[in-house]
């Protein structure tokens, strides 16, 4: 699982009172909703401001933003407030690779939420991540079990899953194939509870597993397809990264089976959206790697285009260049 996968920010929630969605809960539709205070001007903008910058990958911004909001929330001492606030400055400092300041933010987020009355699901989900990000493992798996067991925990389908393909991809770190076969499995299990609503990332989890899984079994073709089924699930989901990661698998998986017609567009593909990503040093090697799949499969118009994309990043003509070898 990569830093940005699951990554998401809650909108600010002050103007729905806890006791209103205990009421949703167990059907009171009827029930007067409580009056207060407007929600506070300072507090709203920040939050809506933050969310804006971390949907548009302006994350320095973002994590500027929910800083402020988190600021203003301990200014007030409201608990939900500052809940939301440092979970979503947590999640913006992950994808920043800011892992020990988002643990930080996540204790806080925690506690405020288990002294509002809140659901924890979502704080423990991602203090789990961040502990696998910051190389402690069994805190993570710890962490997991107690989004699907914790007292406070009022997980959704969806966090299940989470929790699992947590569990089964740590497992896959340790080559433990049958423990990482069984998450799969009860990711899928839950998966299928949820049934239409899954979003595009939570798919792109389970199948990401089982295509690990997959290639750690030795069933290679399985895991290809897998992973390109994990590239769409992830382009529908807009996380662009770990989208061109996973065409990346597929293609050295392709490689290895012998089919360089499969692996070099692949390749490329995953090489042009890294350098459209900033990613130039990565973008380059995957480009090689292309070219020397397009040569071997002696695909001229693959080769045509990776020339054209090669002189486009020197700066040079864009007219493709005859083909010559890697």
């Amino acid at each position: 699982m990569k830093a940005e996968e699951f990554l998401w920010v809650r909108p600010l929630r002050l103007s729905v009172p806890f006791c209103f969605l205990l009421f949703l809960a167990t059907g009171c539709f009827n029930a007067r909703v409580p009056t207060g205070p407007p929600p506070d001007a300072v507090l709203t903008n920040a939050m809506t401001s933050g969310r804006l910058a971390f949907e548009r990958g302006l994350n320095p911004e973002a994590v500027a933003l929910y800083r402020q909001a988190l600021d203003r929330a301990r200014e007030m001492d409201d608990a939900v407030a500052i809940a939301d606030a440092s979970y979503n400055l947590a999640a913006a400092l992950v994808r920043g690779g800011e892992i020990a300041r988002a643990a930080t933010a996540l204790l806080e987020s925690e506690a405020e939420a288990r002294r509002a009355g809140g659901n924890v699901a979502d704080v423990l989900l991602l203090r789990a991540k961040v502990a696998r990000l910051n190389g402690a493992p069994a805190e993570a798996v710890q962490l997991a079990n107690r989004v699907l067991a914790d007292t406070a925990s009022r997980p959704s389908g969806g966090h299940r899953v989470q929790a699992h393909v947590l569990k089964g991809e740590l497992a896959v770190e340790e080559k433990n194939w049958s423990l990482a076969e069984q998450q799969a499995g009860l990711a899928r299990d839950a998966l299928g509870r949820i049934g239409s609503t899954a979003s595009p990332a939570v798919l792109a989890g389970v199948v990401g597993l089982r295509a690990q899984v997959a290639r750690g079994r030795g069933s290679l073709k399985e895991a290809a397809q897998l992973f390109d089924r994990r590239a769409d699930f992830l382009r529908q989901s807009r996380l662009y990264r770990d989208m061109a990661d996973a065409i990346a698998d597929s293609a050295e998986i392709w490689t290895s089976l012998g089919t360089p017609a499969e692996a070099g567009p692949r390749f490329y593909r995953a090489a042009r959206a890294a350098a459209a990503q900033g990613d130039e040093i990565h973008a380059r090697s995957l480009l090689s790697k292309a070219s020397e799949a397009a040569h071997t499969a002696r695909d001229d118009v693959l080769l045509a285009l990776i020339s054209v994309l090669r002189a486009e990043w020197d700066g040079g003509a864009t007219e493709p260049a005859a083909a010559s070898p890697p």
